[in-house]
């Protein structure tokens, strides 16, 4: 946008563990600013901003209040009314257990978003102009039917899920969306149950750096780290061949996040995304597989 539209953007730093300050976004806002756009949670940090209060601040002004949900969508409940979105992105192959190449946007009343394609929809299709309505009016060509009816799957497996932890069925399950409160609540808790159990082994381990919230803090359940001087890559190839465990290493598509933290020159960090159905017996390989990697470096 800003090489080629003429869009002024201003970015925000987090604070050492990466949390954006309400304050600093109202000190950022100005009577030209047309939107404030936040990553509700960090795919590098695991860092959780407090969305509620930004978006209090954001009611204020005439700004539009766009919230990427892409690491939190499926993992921590939102209620866009309370938090004041105008418009929330998700993508469904994540949090939401979709299948790949799903994602949308829930677009709050009064927000008027022009599209950056037209096509056939097969809604009107005497018209000459493409539709003005939502969805349809961003929605060209044929949508992936695939990709809705597995997204639509993955949501009643979450329903079950929030019925069997209430021990509901048949017809006393519990309303959809009380039953995916509930879900959401316990994937949540468990998948960070799990990263800070290994955020707290990973920091008696010689030479290893932790990126990101520890403790208590507001988090999902991503994080990075890095091993000594052991480039990322070569980190993320060792642990996946001799231990076959599957991390990420690199820049994460977010190169910013790694220039603040001084990890871009390195080529990025290592990162673990501990899921729903990650187990002990997978946690206990993240510990040997990293011990005994910081170990070798720590010899060298």
């Amino acid at each position: 946008m800003e090489r080629d539209s003429g869009v002024s953007v201003t970015r925000l730093r987090g604070d050492g563990a990466g949390y954006i300050d309400p304050e600093d976004v109202r000190k950022a806002i100005t009577d030209k600013t047309k939107m404030v756009v936040v990553n509700h949670a960090s795919n590098v940090l695991g860092t959780l901003q407090d969305i509620e209060s930004i978006g209090r601040v954001v009611a204020e002004t005439d700004a539009l209040f766009v919230v990427d949900t892409c690491q939190t969508a499926g993992v921590v409940p939102i209620d866009m009314d309370r938090c004041h979105i105008d418009v929330l992105v998700f993508t469904g192959h994540k949090g939401l257990f979709g299948p790949s190449g799903m994602g949308g946007m829930i677009v709050g009343e009064g927000v008027n978003i022009q599209p950056m394609k037209t096509g056939g929809t097969g809604v009107n299709s005497v018209s000459d102009f493409h539709p003005d309505v939502y969805p349809y009016r961003l929605e060209a060509g044929t949508v992936s039917i695939p990709g809705i009816a597995g997204l639509n799957a993955a949501q009643r497996w979450f329903a079950e899920l929030g019925n069997q932890l209430l021990d509901k069925n048949g017809a006393e399950c519990a309303p959809h969306q009380e039953a995916t409160h509930v879900a959401l609540t316990h994937i949540h808790e468990q998948e960070v149950g799990v990263t800070r159990r290994l955020i707290e082994a990973f920091a008696d381990l010689p030479g290893v750096v932790i990126y990101g919230p520890r403790g208590n803090s507001p988090r999902v359940s991503t994080f990075t780290i890095n091993i000594g001087e052991m480039p990322a890559e070569q980190a993320g190839a060792m642990l996946d061949a001799d231990h076959g465990l599957c991390v990420r290493p690199g820049l994460h598509c977010a190169p910013l996040v790694h220039r603040d933290y001084g990890t871009l020159e390195r080529n990025g960090s290592i990162r673990f995304a501990p899921g729903f159905f990650t187990d002990d017996e997978d946690t206990g390989l993240a510990l040997e597989a990293v011990t005994e990697l910081a170990e070798y470096q720590a010899s060298r």
